[in-house]
C-alpha cells in the first residue's frame, strides 16, 4: 500500500521522513484548526438565525398590514384632505 501510493518513500532518509512526517503533522493540526473555527462560526450563525428569524417573520407580518392598510386609507385621505382644503378657503370665495 504505502509503495503504491507513495513510490519514493522508502528512499527518503531518516531526517527527511522526519521531516515529511512533522509537515503532514502540521498541516493536518493547521485542518483541525480551521474546521474547529468553521463549525464554531456555523454553530454562532445557527444561534443568530434561531433568534433573528420570528423578529424577521414579525417585521414581515407588520409589513403586510401596512401595506393591506395603506390602501384604505389612501382612499380615505383623499376626500378628507380635500374637505381641509375646501374648509380652509370658504370664505375667501366672497
Amino acid at each position: 500500500m504505502i509503495t503504491t501510493k507513495e513510490p519514493n518513500i522508502l528512499q527518503l532518509t531518516q531526517d527527511e521522513l522526519a521531516s515529511e512526517s512533522f509537515d503532514r503533522i502540521s498541516q493536518m493540526n493547521n485542518e483541525l484548526v480551521w474546521s474547529q473555527n468553521a463549525l464554531s462560526i456555523s454553530m454562532r450563525m445557527l444561534r443568530d438565525s434561531y433568534t433573528a428569524f420570528p423578529l424577521h417573520i414579525g417585521f414581515l407580518m407588520y409589513q403586510e398590514d401596512l401595506l393591506h392598510i395603506s390602501t384604505p386609507l389612501g382612499a380615505l385621505y383623499t376626500p378628507l384632505s380635500q374637505l381641509y382644503y375646501t374648509l380652509q378657503h370658504v370664505q375667501k370665495k366672497e
